[in-house]
């Protein structure tokens, strides 16, 4: 196979993702470690109401722990096991949004790169490549935000744009 367009502008978004996907996932290490503390102390403050009521009880934990999935994961802590958990999942997540790109740049019938410019943010970056295609010369614009808080894991939002 040889070294494509697509394969090239792929390359360097995956090397520019790379810093942000390990903001990602320490970060979601973080926000659970976080809901761990917090539903700790629903389980004591609920206690009383899980003989009447279990169904609400246990709402009451799954919100202190971010949804029933998180609860599910983080009921007994957060170790190195939940850890090794995240970390994969959040490559898979990674993997298959590089994916979807190389997919929508293939589409797009890219046969060279002519230049590549790729800005930093605080809340991300922002790349613009210019580029040859089957239909002549295009720009594809790669912009991302970073996003994060209390109530949401980090997570990214990609939107990617050939013009």
């Amino acid at each position: 196979m040889s070294y494509t367009a697509v394969q090239e502008i792929i390359s360097q978004l995956e090397a520019t993702f790379a810093e942000f996907d390990q903001k990602v996932t320490d970060g979601t290490v973080n926000y659970l470690k976080t809901r761990f503390d917090k539903l700790q102390l629903a389980i004591e403050e609920f206690a009383t109401i899980r003989r009447s009521d279990v169904w609400g009880y246990y709402a009451e934990l799954h919100g202190a722990a971010g949804g029933k999935g998180n609860y599910e994961l983080i009921q007994y802590g957060v170790n190195a096991r939940v850890e090794e958990i995240i970390r994969k999942s959040e490559k898979l997540k990674a993997d298959k949004r590089n994916i979807r790109i190389a997919q929508k740049l293939e589409l797009a019938g890219i046969t060279e790169v002519i230049s590549t410019e790729v800005k930093h943010s605080s809340d991300g970056f922002n790349g613009v490549f210019d580029v040859n295609t089957n239909k002549g010369s295009k720009k594809v614009v790669v912009d991302t935000i970073f996003a994060y808080g209390e109530i949401q894991c980090p997570h990214f939002r990609v939107l990617v744009k050939v013009k």
